[in-house]
């Protein structure tokens, strides 16, 4: 999706904080931001969630002492980026120390996967932390997979929640016609009202739009 925007292949997307950040270190003319969502409950961000099978035994982040740590992927905020910078405080160590081994799972979806099957003994992924766990919360992946249906989320518990993080801009190619940039923003502005259950699918769960 990087390459896309800054190859300009994409005409939109959806980037998480550090996403966005990469594209514009790159080339800050990329993109546009000119949206973001935001929570049912009010709050512009997100959390990072690390899931264990539930019937492995592993209770808690302590548990996870010398197991083996999946992340989602080396460009994912919530996957990788987050956790590696506030892991350490929470179990005092470094990530290497702890954990007995780390490893990607090729994308959000994909991970939460390979956490069910057994390939990673926990795994890390993205979530609103409002409403219900056993709902995979109101929204993000675990919401997504739960919609999908290819998650049941009695076959997980969850280990660790970290701080807020800042929900990431929709942004559109800077060099589309004016016009339509203003067309499509408008048409993201209404669709929560318009569409609700066509905002939902997009945005893996309950949001609302705002501008930036």
């Amino acid at each position: 999706m990087i390459q896309g925007l800054l190859g300009g292949t994409l005409d939109y997307a959806e980037l998480g904080a550090s996403g966005y950040a990469k594209v514009y270190l790159e080339d800050p003319k990329a993109v546009e931001p000119i949206l973001t969502t935001v929570q049912t409950d009010g709050s512009t961000g997100y959390h990072s969630v690390m899931v264990a099978r539930k019937d492995s035994g592993i209770k808690s982040l302590e548990d996870m002492k010398g197991k083996k740590l999946g992340f989602a992927d080396p460009d994912s905020t919530s996957g990788y980026l987050v956790p590696a910078v506030t892991l350490p405080k929470a179990i005092n160590a470094s990530v290497e120390e702890f954990f007995g081994e780390t490893g990607f799972g090729g994308g959000h979806e994909n991970l939460v996967l390979e956490v069910v099957k057994g390939t990673f003994d926990a795994g890390t992924t993205w979530a609103s932390g409002v409403g219900e766990f056993s709902d995979g919360y109101t929204s993000g992946n675990l919401h997504k997979m739960v919609e999908k249906g290819i998650l049941d989320m009695d076959d997980l518990v969850e280990l660790w929640k970290s701080p807020l993080i800042p929900n990431g801009p929709v942004v559109v190619r800077t060099s589309m016609d004016a016009d339509m940039k203003n067309k499509f923003k408008t048409f993201m502005m209404e669709m929560p009202e318009a569409d609700p259950e066509c905002f939902a699918a997009i945005q893996g769960g309950d949001y609302k739009a705002t501008p930036k």
